[in-house]
């Protein structure tokens, strides 16, 4: 046999590495594309939703035309609220074979998470027969309650998530949202009682970490809420919210040098501008303990220029405008703090008369008007589009609309809802009961149906009965 020669066995070699190169690259990026795949998933059934998106981005790059990546960033963005990308994704996932009746379940979810609660009552009462998976009815429940929530139809919302919680009672979410109706109340107890009960299950949730902090602090005990803020900076992603809250701490502790101190190094860092008007408020009041008058001023000022509807700013302000001799700027900001108190009652009264009227479109476009004139006018349009969800054709929405957007210029969509509001006019008012059509009834109104267990029964049952309307 003729012996290799050196040159023929380097070339040998060489192409053996070559092949490995072309077949192990491949693969490697097969397994890494999968991992991420796996990791998102996981993700986002945590509720880990930011997290899962950045996993989803290395997919995306290498496969632009996955049915299963777009299917999953369009769950994403739906659950985030992100209602046109959600579509956009998820157009492309059926484009490119994803099942279809995943897809128009993620459809029906968006269009429930908007408010539109009665479309899932067909898949509801389809499920009421057919097992579904537990992931599946865990994002009904979300979907359900986040619409009920959009509506501010609270009691129905905390029914979904009572139901939920006794369905899966280590779940995470169903508690936190309830902490977070809690603390919309300023029911700082029960808040806290949530967050407690969540972290007997996750002890380093950050979310319910930050939670319980934030409402320890609120009932002004800095003293307990000090460990799950310092937990916190150890554990979140970003820890620039839970510094601010240990800032707040150390100041109400007597010790503001060390909290000056943390404060001025986050705002040489990226704050949002809702954290920079806290780090500049905790600055004032800082500096107007120690009256250094023109700093509180300076300071408290700059806040109340980044978050003008804030009270207690206007306040701590007025407070060292008057200590600096300065009368008619702090009853300047005293009226203004009175003006937002008062809409803020306001607000309060409507919302406490939608509890007991949820369908009453008028009440609706009296909170949007609330909002509309307390400078929150992204929120003022929520409540006037969900009023036409109760009446299409309800003048005065549609009324409310067309201003705002003739004052955003954007006429076509005002000449839309001012013709509708012509179209109204036009035609005989009728009063409109609190309850929609086929509820006129005597007996009482059907309560929300939600999901269950599906080893032991049906996973989507309706609710107990409730005292009230829905």
């Amino acid at each position: 046999m003729r012996r290799m020669t050196p040159a023929r066995r380097i070339l040998l070699l060489v192409a053996a590495c070559v092949f490995l190169a072309c077949t192990a690259v491949p693969a490697w990026r097969g397994a890494k594309i999968a991992y991420h795949l796996h990791t998102a998933r996981y993700l986002l059934g945590q509720g880990e939703l930011a997290q899962a998106l950045s996993w989803l981005a290395y997919p995306l790059q290498e496969q632009p035309r996955s049915a299963e990546v777009h299917y999953l960033l369009g769950n994403t963005y739906r659950r985030q609220g992100n209602f046109d990308r959600a579509l956009r994704h998820l157009a492309k996932a059926r484009q490119y074979g994803w099942r279809r009746e995943e897809v128009d379940l993620q459809v029906v979810l968006i269009d429930v998470q908007r408010g539109d609660v009665e479309a899932a009552d067909p898949l509801l009462d389809r499920a009421a027969v057919h097992a579904v998976p537990d992931d599946v009815a865990v994002e009904v429940y979300e979907a359900l309650a986040k619409g009920y929530l959009a509506l501010h139809r609270i009691e129905d919302a905390m029914v979904v998530l009572d139901t939920w919680i006794q369905w899966q009672p280590r779940a995470v979410q169903p508690r936190l949202w309830r902490a977070r109706i809690h603390e919309r109340e300023n029911d700082w107890d029960r808040a806290a009682a949530e967050y407690r009960q969540i972290l007997s299950v996750k002890p380093d949730d950050v979310p319910a970490l930050l939670g319980m902090a934030g409402a320890l602090l609120a009932r002004n005990e800095p003293v307990q809420a000090l460990p799950y803020f310092r937990r916190c900076t150890e554990l979140a992603p970003d820890p620039t919210q839970a510094q601010l809250g240990l800032a707040q701490c150390l100041r109400r502790l007597g010790r503001g040098a060390e909290a000056g101190q943390l404060i001025a190094r986050l705002l040489r860092g990226s704050l949002t501008l809702e954290q920079q008007a806290t780090a500049h408020y905790e600055l004032g009041l800082l500096a107007l303990a120690d009256h250094r008058l023109h700093a509180a001023i300076r300071h408290l000022q700059t806040a109340v220029d980044l978050a003008p509807q804030h009270i207690a700013l206007r306040d701590a302000l007025a407070e060292a405008l008057e200590k600096a001799g300065k009368s008619r700027q702090a009853a300047s900001h005293r009226q203004q703090a009175e003006r937002l108190r008062q809409q803020e009652d306001r607000i309060s009264r409507l919302l406490a008369a939608l509890a007991e009227s949820p369908h009453n479109p008028d009440l609706r476009c009296d909170a949007g008007d609330a909002l509309m004139q307390g400078g929150y006018p992204r929120e003022a349009v929520r409540w006037y589009m969900n009023a036409l969800k109760i009446d299409p054709e309800h003048r005065r929405a549609h009324e409310s609309l067309a201003r705002y957007y003739e004052a955003i210029d954007m006429p076509d969509l005002a000449a839309e809802h001012r013709q509708h509001a012509t179209q109204a006019g036009a035609q005989p008012q009728l009063s409109k009961p609190d309850q929609p059509d086929g509820l006129r009834g005597d007996g009482p109104p059907p309560t929300p149906k939600a999901c269950g267990p599906v080893q032991d029964q049906p996973p989507l049952q309706k609710l107990e009965q409730r005292a009230g309307p829905p």
